[in-house]
């Protein structure tokens, strides 16, 4: 039996990528891409079947971008230059 034929999607960003492939074109490690998900600062997964998820690309792109224009607070790590002095 010959396997239906797909069409690729209109435009590219609207591509469902596996972890693996997510992890590929992003520097986040499977890990991090979970983490950031329940912290709800990373779009969740599609579930395409009971055992397949995947993460439309155009979303992840979208998430990133915002991410960029609202970075994450900074923690510190060492004292401000102010803080030594008065101390």
């Amino acid at each position: 039996m010959k396997k239906p034929s797909v069409a690729p999607p209109d435009d590219p960003d609207d591509v469902i990528l596996s972890t693996k492939e997510l992890t590929k074109r992003i520097p986040f490690t499977r890990q991090t891409i979970w983490r950031e998900v329940r912290a709800k600062r990373f779009p969740p997964p599609i579930h395409l079947t009971n055992s397949r998820i995947g993460w439309r690309w155009s979303r992840v792109r979208a998430s990133r971008a915002e991410r960029e224009a609202r970075p994450l607070a900074r923690r510190p790590y060492f004292p401000k230059d102010s803080e030594k002095k008065s101390a």
